[in-house]
């Protein structure tokens, strides 16, 4: 396995579209996440006509939940440049020619696991820079109670990536081709939202909660501002309800879909012609 490992590092090291789509990807979360973090956001609304503060959004405990969810719209950038890596991998035959040397085909799939568990981690790891840049900023009198309150969603972004990616890698490794992973990729996003509209319309919501992509962005909820019109208009943030389901069962689910994403990927592998 350090053979393969290597192999990858050597491959990702002079992969000019690798550095290319990480750097962008990366650069774009880091430019947000300071606009944001950098700018104070204030609007009036229609019914009150009051300032409501947003600054509440980057304080601990609710900063966690501002930048893990804004770097889960970077997954989709992510699960594109793995689609790429491995596309090309089928596409001039590297796997097959790594097979003739002597690689078996699981080590080679899992060295793909093991850069998309990197790219996670990296990522993960820019996250958790930014909010405590931001969070020890604007937070006043830190508690340990604060700043642990919803940390928690920091792991589970590392695992949404996660999961992005191996669904990605489970496309590409059943098509075989970059451009039409891609476009599968993205349908089925746009197939399983259609799915659950009609769901919904005839009332099968309980349903709707199951879907892979539903349960993967559940671990990431969108955070919305309540405001409170209390005497000295104060606002305080709270997660959106964007699940019916226990998070035991979510993180079961999760699980699951993982390793069925996973598991597939390596049946295919060894079961298909690499040509």
């Amino acid at each position: 396995m350090k053979n393969i490992i290597k192999i990858e590092f050597i491959k990702i090291k002079n992969y000019t579209i690798f550095w290319v789509i990480a750097g962008v990807s990366l650069g774009m979360f880091l430019i947000i996440s300071l606009i944001a973090g950098f700018f104070k956001i204030e609007f009036i609304t229609q019914q009150s006509f009051e300032d409501m503060d947003l600054v509440n959004y980057f304080r601990f405990p609710h900063i966690w939940s501002t930048f893990t969810w804004i770097a889960s719209w970077f997954n989709l950038l992510l699960s594109t440049l793995i689609i790429i890596i491995i596309g090309n991998e089928f596409r001039y035959q590297t796997f097959r020619q790594h097979v003739i040397e002597g690689l078996t085909r699981n080590e080679l799939l899992f060295g793909k696991y093991f850069v998309s568990l990197v790219i996670s981690f990296i990522f993960s790891i820019a996250v958790f820079l930014i909010v405590m840049f931001f969070g020890l900023i604007n937070t006043e009198n830190i508690t340990a109670q604060m700043f642990f309150e919803k940390s928690y969603l920091l792991p589970m972004y590392f695992f949404q990536a996660f999961a992005y990616l191996s669904f990605a890698t489970m496309i590409v490794v059943l098509f075989r081709n970059t451009m039409l992973s891609w476009f599968v990729f993205i349908c089925y996003f746009i197939f399983e939202w259609f799915i659950r509209i009609i769901l919904m319309i005839f009332k099968l919501k309980t349903i709707n909660e199951f879907f892979p992509m539903k349960i993967i962005t559940n671990l990431t909820p969108r955070p919305k501002l309540a405001v409170s019109f209390s005497d000295n208009m104060s606002s305080q943030i709270q997660n959106v309800e964007t699940s019916n389901i226990s998070p035991v069962i979510t993180i079961s689910l999760l699980i699951i879909y993982i390793a069925i994403f996973i598991g597939v990927s390596f049946w295919i592998m060894n079961k298909r012609d690499l040509k």
